[in-house]
């Protein structure tokens, strides 16, 4: 039976990093092994950021997070931005910052990120093995046994990467968080975070394609709760674009608690105030009265 002092699952973004730097910190002397379901690692990471890999943001921060802040504010506190882009200077991966304090790779290719972390697992030895979904994970004493691809394996440690559901055409699955609840863990309740926002087609699919800088308001119960300002993308589904990801945690838990109706408002010229929209309309009105907008005016 094969085994290791240390075996990551998942060979994704944080599990090729995880994988680095316990191979890094044993100075050669770990044996270290990175299990991956796909047939390659790393399929995920190449589709992040359109391709570009954002790796970080200038302006990360403990308000920018949901949920289990204070545990995020420790993380930030022991990782900034700094820190990370210095790891990826360590492994010889150069970075640029680019709008809104988003950090890329200095090339803008996922592929160099992929490829720098790969150099540096052959070249501390890590075992990397595809095609090796884990089905089960037991306790034994000194450490777990891992079942793969009709196989035993045996570890001392194990650091779970599997990632969430975010993507299952890549792979992700909720098996990591099968096999923590076996191991004695709890799971916290799981809903979509960062994703598009679905609304009704009729507003949404005649718009399909087009962007636009917007302020959006989210109102639950038609009340104000949430405020985001950004880039907003119509598709034929609904809404995306980043600021559409910053209110879908939020949209998703009322949702999910049933609070009250829940609704976007866009605000397209956020600019003007309503009055001098409504001034610039109908003086449009008046000079341009065949325009296919003015006999619509009196639906809008």
């Amino acid at each position: 039976m094969e085994r290791y002092d240390i075996v990551v699952l998942g060979g994704g973004a944080a599990g090729l990093m995880a994988a680095v730097s316990a191979a890094e910190a044993g100075n050669g002397g770990l044996r270290v092994s990175v299990l991956e379901g796909n047939a390659r690692v790393g399929k995920k990471l190449l589709a992040t950021g359109n391709g570009r890999c954002n790796l970080s943001n200038r302006f990360v921060a403990p308000t920018h997070y949901h949920g289990d802040v204070s545990r995020a504010a420790g993380l930030l506190k022991r990782f900034p931005t700094e820190k990370v882009i210095g790891q990826f200077a360590h492994l010889g991966l150069l970075c640029r910052e680019l709008d809104e304090g988003r950090i890329y790779p200095y090339s803008l290719q996922a592929a160099s990120v992929l490829e720098v972390l790969r150099l540096h697992l052959e070249q501390r030895g890590v075992v990397v093995q595809c095609g090796m979904p884990v089905t089960e994970v037991r306790r034994e004493k000194g450490g777990f046994c891992l079942q793969c691809d009709g196989k035993w394996l045996q570890a001392a440690r194990v650091i779970f990467a599997t990632g969430g559901l975010a993507y299952p055409q890549l792979g992700a699955n909720d098996s990591g968080y099968r096999m923590l609840r076996a191991l004695g863990h709890t799971v916290t309740a799981l809903r979509p975070a960062l994703v598009q926002i679905r609304t009704e087609p009729r507003r949404a699919k005649p718009l399909k394609g087009m962007r636009s800088s917007a302020e959006v308001t989210l109102l639950v119960n038609h009340r104000p709760v949430q405020t985001a300002k950004g880039e907003v993308q119509f598709t034929e589904h609904g809404l995306s674009g980043i600021c559409m990801f910053e209110l879908s945690r939020k949209a998703g838990e009322c949702l999910e608690r049933k609070m009250g109706p829940v609704e976007l408002g866009l605000d397209l010229m956020p600019e003007y105030t309503e009055s001098q929209i409504l001034s610039m309309l109908y003086r449009t009105i008046e000079r341009l009265p065949d325009l296919p907008g003015a006999s619509c005016w009196e639906d809008c």
